[in-house]
């Protein structure tokens, strides 16, 4: 009666174990087919010139980190393809504080190309795609080597962030 009894609790033990182990098998497989991706297909919000005084939002879907200054680094770039901003333009920095302000702080070839007839549009352009595609983001603080500017080439007030604006979207 005795060996009867250890015979079943060894077999119930047997049984318990054997589960454990598939189930921990399952949960690894399934871990396994599951791919762990640093990017994602986004569709992102290019406002680009039509002409000095307005914009229109080009959609295009790509592969986008889900890091938000790698995002931002996405951005700028796609603004210089489409010959937005100079070539040469590289992010320093990039912040977002609690507020929903992003500071944009971009290297001085920003300046190289902007002149008081495309400042309009290519200011614009950069606040408008940072606000449309950086979550939780409200105001774009454009910051060149680190320091606020007065104004890129005369025509908009740049110390202060700036908000999107509909104005030369025609939203």
């Amino acid at each position: 009666m005795k060996k009867r009894r250890r015979l079943i609790g060894l077999a119930i033990l047997l049984g318990i174990g054997i589960l454990a182990f598939c189930i921990s098998i399952w949960f690894l497989k399934k871990e396994s087919l599951t791919p762990i991706s640093k990017e994602y297909v986004q569709e992102v919000e290019l406002y680009l010139p039509v002409d000095y005084n307005s914009l229109h939002v080009k959609r295009i879907v790509l592969k986008s980190p889900k890091e938000t200054d790698k995002l931002a680094l996405l951005l700028i770039e796609k603004l210089k393809e489409e010959k937005v901003v100079p070539s040469g333009t590289e992010i320093l920095h990039f912040a977002l504080d609690d507020d929903g302000v992003i500071y944009l702080d971009l290297s001085p070839h920003l300046l190289e190309g902007v002149d008081e007839s495309s400042e309009l549009v290519v200011v614009y352009s950069i606040v408008n795609t940072f606000i449309a595609n950086i979550k939780n983001a409200r105001k774009v603080q454009l910051l060149v080597d680190g320091e606020p500017l007065y104004t890129i080439s005369g025509l908009i007030y740049t110390l202060w962030p700036l908000e999107y604006t509909r104005e030369v979207t025609g939203d």
